[in-house]
């Protein structure tokens, strides 16, 4: 490593806003300030520490406000950061004792917690004001054109689900001097003021560049389902040039097709309009593109730069000289090595072991996924658009907050046809996600409990050898249509209402057909006949027996005709009476 910089720099570190005391400030050994664009600002403040005195030290303790500012000369001046102590640790082996005190800055406190909770009809730059102001940031937010019906937050951290929500729409998080950010990507030709110019030979002491065609495809596309519409949403973006390099190599799409790549699929996420899928089509193509160059570079120590800045390299060849938008810098102080400034160039990629375990994709494990069936409760059936969805809670995930609607699952379903069996308020029921995503939740069936039972035992419909004896579907008011099944004893199917005071049977043991009523028996066919066949039948009235016909009335006996009358019979016509026989006897 080169020698540092002629002019030692001036570090000054402040504890609420005042210079540390200077006996404290003289035994500082090592300074580190580290940025990236996805987590909170780090610093790291490494104390000699003979006497144990530092670890009691009033301005080094946990929770106190603490500024790192450094000036390598009046021109070259800047703070490197503005934290919050989270952890004082001692350090004590045999090439002596250091007190190391940690921290971060303000937004640590979007990680302190895990919350299950939803947004309802907002958007995402809604829930970033709104959430910073909960942890009492400031915020400077640009705004996002979608409005949601419906985000979760699933038992993550706010900054977990603040930053899942900007990687769907390749947008930018960061915390600057308690403001909270949201807006799109840095470019390498934004900004204002003069850019920092790394030059190589001159302040840039160590440049590793790697231009790549691997992994390039030719488009990125992103597919759905809108159920509203009853159709696929697809939404395609190409690998264009990267907003975050502006440099002699050129773009990604020059790479492009080299090695027939095609297109890159997105299917883990239930798009359901073309907004979204747009959306994640544009992030992924910037995702993937911003990879085709990395740069690490370790330079003279400078203070202006930052994550998300820009910087200019210079004397590298016409191919990597030119400006880019940095992903992490690190800021490191000691007093051999002097000041120096080291950074890294991967665009969105996250090259943190972590990241390079989830495949490189930053927050790839930012919006947890559900997989199989949990429980939950109904809270709402009155879908506003008819479509036969409910909403549920979910105990296990929070007592208050309940789900977006979720489409019922039923045996058969068309346009006006097909089953319709609703769940009522207060039923448990099984959900699943669609690929395992809590805002696309689906009701797959209905559950009974130890409060809810079924209508029958198990002892009274299981028969023996488990064979099962009766099939039920039964409403709440136990209107029920019920098939049997007990071969020999009792079998067929009978329809009847709750109060069993009207009922059909269709009986196959006794080859009976049955209905019943405690009213009116109606049998009409406005425009056809009734035909009914029997070997004998038999009309049977405990009242009055009337038959009535508009036109002709014709009763016909191929055999014997008995007409019997023990009160009396009268036979009267308004026109002529004709009776006709072989032989008439009147007696």
């Amino acid at each position: 490593m080169p020698a540092q910089t002629t002019a030692s720099p001036a570090i000054t570190v402040k504890a609420g806003g005042t210079p540390l005391p200077a006996a404290v400030a003289a035994q500082l050994l090592e300074l580190l300030v580290d940025q990236r664009g996805d987590a909170p600002d780090l610093f790291r403040l490494t104390f000699h520490d003979p006497e144990l005195k530092l670890l009691e030290e009033p301005s080094l303790a946990a929770g106190k406000e603490i500024s790192v500012e450094i000036e390598v000369d009046p021109n070259l001046k800047g703070v490197l950061t503005v934290g919050e102590v989270t952890s004082v640790a001692l350090d004590d082996d045999a090439w002596g004792t250091q007190v190391v005190v940690q921290g971060m800055d303000r937004s640590h406190v979007l990680f302190r917690t895990r919350t299950a909770r939803t947004f309802l009809n907002a958007t995402f730059s809604d829930v970033v004001k709104k959430l910073a102001e909960e942890a009492g940031l400031g915020a400077q937010v640009q705004s996002s054109p979608t409005v949601h019906e419906y985000l979760s937050q699933s038992g993550q951290t706010d900054w977990e689900f603040l930053h899942g929500l900007a990687d769907q729409i390749g947008w930018d998080l960061w915390l600057e001097n308690r403001t909270l950010h949201f807006a799109e990507p840095a470019t390498a030709t934004s900004g204002s003021g003069p850019v920092p110019k790394l030059t190589r030979g001159v302040n840039l002491f160590h440049l590793t560049a790697v231009l790549t065609a691997g992994g390039q495809p030719q488009q990125v596309e992103s597919r759905g389902w809108n159920p509203q519409e009853k159709q696929a949403v697809v939404g395609r973006a190409t690998t264009s040039p990267t907003v975050g390099v502006d440099a002699g190599i050129g773009s990604p799409a020059s790479f492009r097709g080299l090695f027939d790549t095609g297109t890159m699929d997105l299917t883990r996420a239930p798009h359901r309009t073309q907004a979204e899928a747009d959306a994640a089509a544009s992030a992924a193509a910037e995702d993937v593109a911003s990879a085709f160059v990395e740069l690490q570079a370790a330079a003279f120590g400078d203070p202006r730069i930052k994550a998300r800045g820009v910087v200019e390299i210079a004397n590298a060849g016409d191919r990597i000289s030119g400006r880019y938008v940095v992903t992490q810098v690190r800021h490191v102080w000691e007093p051999e090595a002097g000041y120096r400034t080291e950074l890294n160039i991967t665009g969105r990629q996250d090259r943190s072991l972590l990241g390079l375990a989830g495949g490189g994709t930053a927050h790839a494990a930012a919006a947890p996924q559900i997989h199989g069936v949990v429980v939950g409760v109904v809270t709402n059936n009155k879908d506003p658009e008819n479509l036969g969805r409910v909403k549920v809670k979910f105990p296990w995930w929070s007592d208050s907050e309940e789900s977006d609607w979720a489409r019922v699952a039923q045996v058969l379903t068309g346009n006006g046809y097909g089953a319709l069996i609703m769940p009522e308020v207060n039923d448990e029921v099984l959900v699943a996600f669609e690929h395992g995503h809590m805002d696309r939740p689906y009701v797959v069936g209905s559950l009974y409990n130890g409060k809810d039972h079924p209508a029958k035992t198990s002892d009274e419909i299981i028969g023996s050898g488990g064979k099962v004896g009766s099939q039920r579907l039964e409403s709440r008011s136990h209107h029920r249509l019920v098939f049997f099944d007990q071969e020999g004893s009792k079998e067929g199917v009978t329809l009847r209402t709750g109060d069993d005071k009207y009922y059909i049977n269709l009986n196959k043991t006794d080859t009976t057909i049955v209905v019943s009523s405690d009213g009116d028996v109606r049998v009409e066919a406005k425009n056809g006949t009734v035909t009914v066949e029997a070997q004998e039948m038999q009309l049977k009235s405990t009242g009055k027996l009337e038959a009535t016909a508009q036109g002709s009335a014709t009763l016909k006996s191929a055999g014997k005709f008995t007409v019997e009358g023990t009160g009396g019979l009268e036979l009267k016509s308004s026109g002529v009476v004709e009776v006709k026989g072989s032989l008439i006897k009147l007696n």
